[in-house]
């Protein structure tokens, strides 16, 4: 296979830009005027899939503890979001991110029927006001992960009973006031919600999507302007001002909300076709390389961002979410340089924080990582038992959000171009 690849991406070469010109991509749900084409359009779930290494990761998933990890872990077992009393927040909903294109990706029965049992509460949740999710639950971070995983699904099955509460749920922030205060998970992460509702607008068309989607962008966190003047860079780590705290100023320098909102202007960029929000995005990540680089192409956080040293770790969570942030924006602008960093992350930083039988992992990774063990280190904040393999070492967010990242990445792979069906946007393994 190896010996034929040059002449068949070669004539993909050639057909591809023999066909420019021709009229946009109908065979999937694309950008629509006042949107901006995208470079690239994702194709459904399941209609990549995985082959040798990577099949062998989702493999050792599914074996592993994103296949069986709502079997003994007490947040999952008895979670709201499937109708029990217990954790109602963000974790059901993050297991259910990489747990759903897992199990469609792999085609595994057993998968998809545990993924039923989630999704169908979630679904009979919502109400004629479209809130959705557990009665404890009143927090919209949580419900921004849940749309993304009611997306997927739909995505997969095209129940339509997924779209509608997708749509009542944007019905309900378009009728209610904003909610995105800085102090707040919800409102630093606020345009992860848009994910879902650019995708929910290339089906709809319903352009009240787009203009909650803007009252989202303009009444939460100003990332862009934060990439502007940047204020946790190297001089800030060496004189002791980044904020190690959970206040308004800290969540700014937490590395997973970093990790989410380097695609914020990208996302905005496609609505607003402002040329200030694409050029953002790539300062930025010369930002967090200059100040906070390590290898692997992530960017440091032993809970928050700490400067270049390879003493320094960098949080599971944030590779994860990096990834998708990437994928995001290469799908947006199509650069080179995107797909260069999230092979980067795929292919070094992630296999790296996690054993090969995927039944354990790390908090945080280092460059310099000669030792797994509980002896103190440089971290921001975390403790010293983030640095060791296992179930829920320091935080539980990592196990329950870890299950993303190899699923999103094969679903990324090829995707549709605005005048030819197929592009292959990333190297094969």
């Amino acid at each position: 296979m190896e010996k034929n690849r040059l002449p068949f991406f070669l004539f993909l070469f050639l057909v591809f830009f023999s066909c420019r010109g021709q009229q946009a991509n109908r065979l999937y749900p694309v950008n629509t005027p006042p949107l901006k084409p995208t470079a690239f359009t994702k194709l459904p779930l399941g209609a990549v899939k995985p082959a040798g290494w990577l099949l062998d990761q989702l493999k050792a998933q599914a074996t592993g503890l994103t296949g069986n990890l709502d079997q003994f872990w007490p947040d999952l077992t008895n979670s709201a979001w499937k109708g029990g009393s217990g954790e109602a927040w963000e974790r059901g909903p993050y297991y259910l991110d990489g747990l759903v294109p897992l199990a469609y990706l792999l085609d595994d029965k057993n998968l998809i029927a545990k993924v039923q049992k989630w999704i169908d509460p979630i679904i009979e949740s919502a109400k004629p006001n479209g809130w959705f999710g557990p009665e404890k639950n009143t927090d919209r971070w949580p419900l921004a992960v849940a749309s993304k995983v009611l997306w997927q699904y739909y995505d997969a099955t095209r129940d339509m009973r997924a779209l509608n509460v997708l749509k009542g749920y944007f019905r309900y922030l378009r009728d209610n006031p904003p909610d995105w205060p800085d102090s707040t998970w919800r409102g630093v992460r606020a345009m992860e919600t848009a994910v879902t509702g650019y995708s929910l607008y290339r089906v709809t068309g319903d352009k009240d999507i787009l203009e909650t989607i803007s009252t989202i962008f303009h009444n939460s966190f100003d990332w862009t302007g934060y990439y502007k003047t940047f204020p946790w860079d190297s001089a800030a780590v060496a004189e002791g001002r980044i904020p190690l705290n959970w206040e308004a100023d800290g969540l700014t320098a937490h590395v997973v909300n970093n990790a989410m909102a380097v695609k914020y202007p990208g996302l905005w960029y496609q609505q607003s076709g402002d040329e200030r929000y694409r050029k953002a995005v790539l300062e930025a990540l010369k930002k967090y390389d200059r100040n906070h680089g390590q290898v692997g192409g992530r960017f440091s956080g032993d809970e928050h961002l700490f400067g270049k040293r390879p003493t320094q770790g960098t949080e599971l969570c944030s590779v994860v979410e990096l990834m998708f942030s990437l994928e995001n924006l290469l799908e947006i602008m199509g650069d080179p340089c995107l797909a260069d960093r999230l092979e980067l992350l795929a292919y070094n930083s992630l296999p790296g924080t996690m054993t090969p039988d995927c039944w354990a992992h790390q908090y945080d990774q280092q460059a310099n990582q000669i030792l797994v063990t509980r002896a103190p280190r440089q971290w921001s904040t975390n403790k010293d038992a983030s640095n060791i393999y296992g179930l829920m070492p320091n935080y539980p967010c990592c196990l329950a959000n870890m299950h993303q990242g190899w699923p999103k990445l094969v679903t990324h792979l090829w995707m549709a171009t605005p005048d030819w069906p197929l592009w292959s946007t990333l190297h094969l393994r």
